[in-house]
């Protein structure tokens, strides 16, 4: 009987395998620099006007943030609130509530649409299918 076990049976190289690289001569190195640089500029400058978006959004909500929370203090605080000479005219404090109120609604919108805004910056950032 013969032990198929105690002989090394050679096997054929898997074409999947993988197999190792061999190094790069310095002429492919030197014309792969140029091309990796120009990359890079490109990248970086997409990257700056990408911030300058996002910190434009950011300015914008942040202004709508404050105008909607002036707006809705003074509206709180508008039933106690003196106004002079105003305070003849018919309903104008419902009157006054009510601009408040309609101005909250949009400032609230305008906020929304910042934050929006700043949320396409970051996802253009990882869409646009560069490996940067």
């Amino acid at each position: 009987m013969e032990d198929c076990a105690a002989t090394p049976v050679r096997r054929p190289a898997d074409p999947s395998s993988p197999s190792p690289t061999p190094t790069p001569s310095p002429l492919s190195l030197r014309q792969w620099r140029p091309a990796a640089q120009r990359n890079l500029r490109n990248q970086w400058s997409r990257l700056l006007a990408a911030k300058t978006r996002w910190l434009d959004a950011a300015a914008s909500g942040r202004s709508h943030a404050a105008t909607l929370v002036n707006a809705y203090l003074s509206r709180s605080y508008m039933p106690g609130m003196d106004l002079g000479v105003l305070k003849g005219m018919p309903r104008i404090r419902d009157r006054a509530s009510a601009k408040l109120t309609h101005k909250e609604v949009q400032c609230r919108e305008m906020l929304l649409s910042a934050y929006k805004e700043m949320g396409m910056v970051e996802e253009l950032q990882y869409t646009d299918g560069s490996p940067c």
